[in-house]
C-alpha cells in the first residue's frame, strides 16, 4: 500500500489525510493539506471561484487533481518545500510507486503556493518547459544536482527534477491571491 490514512492528521483537518508510506512524520502529508485549504478559503473570496469544490477521492489519488471549478477547470495544489528558499521548486516526473506523477496527471492547472499567492501555471504549459529544460539532463545521486536533471531518492521509484522559480514565474497565467484587500476602506 502507497498511501495510508493518518489519523492524527484526520483529526486536525476534519477529513480523510492520506499519508504516502515515506512520510514518516507525517509533516509533508500536513503542509500539503495546508496548502489546499489555504488555496480552497483564498477561491472563496472570489465571485468567478467560488463555485469551487474538491475532486473525488479516485480523480485526487489517480489523476492528481485536488479541487475543481467552472473558471479554470481542475487543479492540483502543490505546497512549499525548502527548496522554494533557494529558489527552486521539485517537479514530479514518476511518482514513489513508480506510477505517474503529478506532471503528467489530470490537472488542467498546478496551483504552487508561493507564499501571499497562489501561481496558477497550466499543466500543458509546465509540461512543455520541464520537457525544454530537461532535455540534455543526466541521472544524479544527490538532490542538489537535481536541478535540471533527474533524481531519484534511494529506495523508491520516483523520478525528480527541479526547476528555477524564475521558470515557473513566466509560465503563470493567473494568481490567486490568499489574502483581500477591503474596497470600502479606501
Amino acid at each position: 500500500m502507497s498511501n495510508e490514512i493518518d489519523k492524527e492528521l484526520y483529526e486536525k483537518f476534519g477529513r480523510d489525510v492520506y499519508r504516502n508510506k515515506y512520510d514518516n512524520d507525517g509533516d509533508n502529508a500536513k503542509t500539503g493539506y495546508e496548502a489546499e485549504d489555504a488555496f480552497f478559503l483564498a477561491c472563496q473570496h472570489y465571485d468567478e471561484y467560488s463555485d469551487i469544490s474538491p475532486a473525488t477521492e479516485d480523480e485526487n489519488v489517480l489523476e492528481h487533481i485536488d479541487f475543481k471549478a467552472k473558471k479554470f477547470g481542475s487543479v492540483d495544489v502543490k505546497s512549499k518545500k525548502e527548496a522554494f528558499d533557494q529558489g527552486q521548486i521539485w517537479i514530479e516526473h514518476t511518482n514513489v510507486v513508480g506510477e505517474k506523477g503529478w506532471l503528467y496527471g489530470g490537472a488542467r492547472y498546478i496551483a504552487f503556493d508561493w507564499g501571499d499567492h497562489f501561481r496558477m501555471v497550466p499543466l500543458e504549459w509546465l509540461q512543455i518547459t520541464v520537457n525544454k529544460l530537461t532535455k540534455n539532463a543526466k541521472e544524479v545521486k544527490h538532490k542538489n544536482a537535481a536541478l535540471y536533471n533527474w533524481y531519484q531518492r534511494k529506495g523508491r521509484k520516483d523520478w525528480l527534477t527541479k526547476v528555477t522559480a524564475e521558470d515557473i514565474f513566466f509560465i503563470t497565467d493567473m494568481c490567486i491571491s490568499k489574502y483581500i484587500i477591503n474596497q470600502e476602506e479606501e
